[in-house]
């Protein structure tokens, strides 16, 4: 069957580069309808690319239909078919150039006014910038999460939550990628504030100022993360009863005391009880490491 689908989608493509180059004596008219037929042309043989499970020829023709559908002023379709062709270009891991793909597609959705499908797509290029485990494009990530969260939060409220996800995706990669520990809890207060008034989001909100004040750890002196926790329980009552405040005061006590163990032992409380996921414990041994480089520089001073 795949040899049959390959051979069928060849045999498409070649008819519609035949298409494209057919010139009529009618060309205003027969070149809009030489596109069109070449553009279903193209769309059959990407699907029996697929079949096949030949990816990358399958985005070769989805990028030759967007093509076809730009030319012909069919905005929306082209911009569906540069989605497809990044998703095909995923599978066979070209991620880069997948990522120029969802560009064109949400710049495409922008300018229809289709601004949920513009974010979305910006929110795939993060997603894409992210898988690639560089430095770079962390950056290009939080970049474009950025963008996505603006997007999103310009639909109102259907766009909040999602827009909301967007922002702390951005957050995490700051904070544990990039040591950018200020400009990530900025957007944790932020996020946090924003869902006090929404009953759907409230029940998060602790969690968001728990992770606003793992990243003051890092940052912050233990005075700034204990006069944090205060703010966070005026703004949200609930927090002052919380595990989440009691690990962090027990952690900003434990960094003024430069007592290791103690940090320790509050973070180990904690998990016991509410089980930390990967970011919160990279983030936390981030903070601890300033413990043990303030009592090293210490012990320095009194050699």
């Amino acid at each position: 069957m795949g040899d049959d689908d390959l051979a069928r989608g060849d045999a498409l493509c070649a008819a519609a580069a035949k298409k494209l180059r057919s010139v009529g004596f009618f060309s205003a008219i027969t070149g809009a309808n030489r596109h069109e037929e070449a553009a279903e042309l193209y769309e059959r043989a990407a699907t029996s690319f697929k079949l096949a499970k030949s990816w990358r020829r399958a985005a070769d023709a989805y990028e030759a239909l967007a093509t076809c559908r730009a030319t012909t002023k069919e905005t929306h379709d082209a911009a569906s078919a540069h989605v497809d062709c990044a998703q095909m270009l995923k599978k066979c891991g070209a991620n880069e150039e997948a990522i120029g793909h969802y560009r064109e597609a949400s710049n495409a959705y922008a300018r229809l006014g289709r601004l949920a499908q513009a974010a979305k797509h910006l929110k795939e290029i993060g997603e894409t910038y992210e898988s690639l485990g560089t430095a770079e494009g962390d950056e290009r990530a939080v970049e474009a999460f950025s963008s996505a969260a603006d997007l999103y939060d310009g639909e109102g409220d259907s766009g909040r939550t999602t827009g909301n996800n967007c922002k702390l995706k951005a957050a995490t990669l700051l904070a544990s990628k990039l040591d950018r520990f200020e400009e990530a809890t900025e957007i944790f207060e932020d996020v946090g504030r924003a869902s006090l008034n929404n009953n759907l989001l409230r029940f998060s909100v602790k969690g968001y100022f728990l992770q606003a004040g793992i990243c003051r750890l890092c940052w912050n002196d233990a005075v700034g993360v204990l006069n944090a926790c205060e703010r966070y329980e005026e703004s949200d009552p609930a927090f002052a009863s919380s595990r989440e405040r009691d690990l962090l005061v027990n952690c900003a006590k434990a960094f003024e005391a430069g007592d290791q163990d103690a940090f320790s032992s509050a973070v180990a409380e904690f998990d016991s009880m509410s089980r930390l996921d990967g970011w919160k414990t990279t983030m936390l041994l981030k903070a601890k490491k300033r413990i043990v480089a303030a009592v090293e520089a210490e012990e320095d001073d009194l050699t």
